[in-house]
């Protein structure tokens, strides 16, 4: 209980950290969505494989994590 101090200020500056980060991203999307408008985005490339492939990346990527956590925790033991 005499720690009360220390903990508001943690909280305000994560709550300040998150609000500079998710500023940054924001303008990052601006910025990356006038670059993007430069080139033309019709092409089978752009339509049909690259959400494709992000969607591929982020699953293997939540597949490999699951993987490490079960692994950590002792429930799933991966011997190469």
């Amino acid at each position: 209980m005499q720690r009360v101090g220390f903990g508001l200020f943690l909280i305000v500056a994560f709550s300040v950290g998150r609000a500079v980060v998710l500023l940054g991203i924001g303008l990052l999307l601006v910025y990356a969505q006038r670059f993007m408008a430069r080139f033309q985005m019709n092409s089978q490339v752009t339509t049909r494989w690259l959400p494709l492939t992000s969607a591929a990346f982020i699953v293997l990527f939540g597949v490999a994590l699951t993987l490490q956590a079960l692994q950590t925790a002792g429930i799933f033991q991966i011997e190469l």
